[in-house]
């Protein structure tokens, strides 16, 4: 369809034919970033000028619900500084014919007497009319709204603005409440602060407003795209011991390009076999309506995941084979280096070890526990170091004041930076990640906990089976210098690929075959495949 030519010299020189075409004429030309009253669309008729009613702000307006509507415009004269005066309503029957009559639209029985007496047009249920009432004495009274000279889709702009300030900083939706903000924006603007509804319940609703409409074109998105629709899918348990399960589906759009959307984030209720994950993963699609789209589904190496594609496919098609399930599952790269770090470090009952642990904790067993993980060597002894620094206020100042008088000690590095003021760090049970984050740490720290263990206090308390030697630093070294890359390529692979990079496939087989050599294979369901 061949774009419409753009209005010529005489369009704007000749006299105006009516309020329609007045509109039309401006509204062809899109609103700047800041809108004003003078961006507006607007008419002119006898050297007054008008704008639509619905292209102002007016806080705490619902809009016209009035049947009049429907044959007519709600105008608002404007003074010449652009200022918005009284609101009218013009008929768009006497408007069609170069003669519009105008009414004031304070009240609406005028309006409507004009259209049954002029045009014989009835409306079929007046009770029903909220704005119509053919006696003004017995309309209700209410505060008049005030019309702003700030456009609505300024308003609009700056709540959708708002609203993404709230869910990307997860603040509450009283955060727009505090005197403070509200005194900053009123500095800024006080025009436009007047109009922006910013209370809880108004930030809730549009909340839910822009979750339908953003949800129907994701559906849009969903429906055009070129490829088939791939899902992933996790468990996650939050610190209120809730079981939530996040779903995303990766696609490439109409343009080619591709993209990742969040379906779902909710709660798994029940136990988490396979079957109720496969029940959780079809309830999704079919809400997004994509269950006859759906390609490969990656998740971790979980066996209750295998038993849930089994399901999930099998729901979708009951004519899908075993082994056509099992091609179309997709697992983990993360998990699986994961899972290789974890074994290395604890061996391959981790899981036990981990347990143990925090029955211990549970306990208060805390000798037991210092014992338990004093068998996993320079690790576990480190661990229990750290431990017993961070345990107690007073250890925690003890240890600042080493690592300051460490500091000033040393000698001036202009290319040096200062480590006093850096925390050791605690690995979180046997989540390899932390374990190695905490090793890095110690490791810069080295000098400052090695004062530290040498302290009368320390050596008094600690036990002697935790003191790190020599020796225990220059393994712990070691195992930093293994687990780097793995934790590099995990920080690498992980999010959404952006620039050729950052999770592509390409970084992960590089990967697959620098972890593991020409030996290494990976396994997709039954499908083998070497690096």
């Amino acid at each position: 369809m061949l774009p419409s030519p753009p209005p010529s010299a005489f369009s704007f020189l000749r006299p105006p034919r009516n309020l329609a075409s007045q509109f039309e004429l401006t509204t062809q030309s899109a609103l700047p970033d800041h809108p004003t009253v003078a961006d507006l669309p607007r008419a002119v008729w006898r050297n007054k000028r008008y704008v639509l009613e619905e292209s102002l702000s007016r806080k705490g307006s619902k809009g016209r619900k009035s049947w009049i509507k429907r044959h007519g415009f709600f105008l608002v004269e404007i003074d010449t500084n652009d200022s918005p005066l009284s609101p009218y309503w013009a008929c768009r029957l006497c408007d069609a014919k170069g003669q519009p009559e105008f009414f004031a639209a304070a009240a609406t029985s005028s309006a409507a007497d004009h259209l049954r007496k002029s045009h014989r047009i009835f409306e079929s249920s007046q009770a029903a009319d909220p704005d119509l009432s053919t006696d003004e004495s017995e309309r209700p009274k209410r505060r008049r709204l005030q019309y702003s000279a700030v456009p609505r889709a300024r308003v609009k702009m700056i709540r959708e603005l708002s609203l993404g300030l709230l869910i990307n900083t997860n603040v509450p939706f009283s955060f727009f409440s505090d005197t403070f903000f509200q005194q900053l924006a009123w500095q800024l603007d006080p025009h436009l602060a007047d109009q922006i509804p910013w209370s809880r319940q108004s930030m809730g609703r549009l909340l839910d407003d822009t979750y339908k409409s953003k949800k129907d074109e994701i559906k849009q998105e969903l429906s055009d795209a070129l490829t088939k629709i791939h899902l992933g899918f996790d468990l996650w348990t939050s610190p209120n011991r809730h079981a939530v399960v996040a779903i995303t589906a990766h696609f490439l759009d109409r343009q080619g390009k591709h993209q990742s959307r969040l379906l779902a984030l909710r709660r798994q209720l029940g136990c988490h076999s396979g079957e109720s994950l496969a029940v959780t993963l079809g309830q999704v699609v079919r809400e997004w309506k994509i269950e006859d789209r759906v390609g490969t589904v990656i998740s971790d190496n979980a066996s209750s995941n295998d038993s849930c594609l089994v399901n999930f496919y099998g729901d979708l098609d009951a004519e899908m084979s075993l082994a056509d399930v099992r091609a179309r599952r997709m697992r983990c790269y993360g998990h699986i280096l994961n899972l290789v770090a974890r074994a290395f470090l604890y061996g391959e009952d981790f899981e036990s070890f981990e347990a143990e642990s925090q029955v211990f904790d549970l306990l208060g067993r805390r000798e037991d526990d210092l014992r338990h993980w004093r068998k996993k060597g320079p690790v576990g002894k480190l661990h229990n170091v750290v431990k017993f620094i961070r345990s107690s206020p007073q250890r925690c100042e003890l240890f600042k004041r080493i690592s300051r008088e460490n500091d000033e000690a040393q000698e001036y590095l202009l290319a040096s930076e200062s480590t006093a003021e850096l925390e050791v760090v605690m690995n979180n049970d046997t989540r390899w990640n932390s374990t190695y984050l905490m090793i890095s740490r110690a490791l810069v720290k080295q000098g400052d906990i090695r004062a530290f263990l040498v302290h009368p206090e320390v050596e008094k308390w600690l036990p002697e089976a935790d003191m790190l030697k020599g020796d225990d630093w220059r393994l712990l070294a070691e195992i930093k210098l293994i687990l780097e890359p793995f934790y590099l390529q995990t920080m690498r692979t992980q999010g959404w690929g952006s620039e050729g990079g950052n999770g592509r496939l390409w970084e992960v087989m590089t990967g697959a075959t620098i972890g593991g050599g020409e030996e290494v294979q990976w396994e997709i369901g039954d499908v083998s495949m070497e690096a």
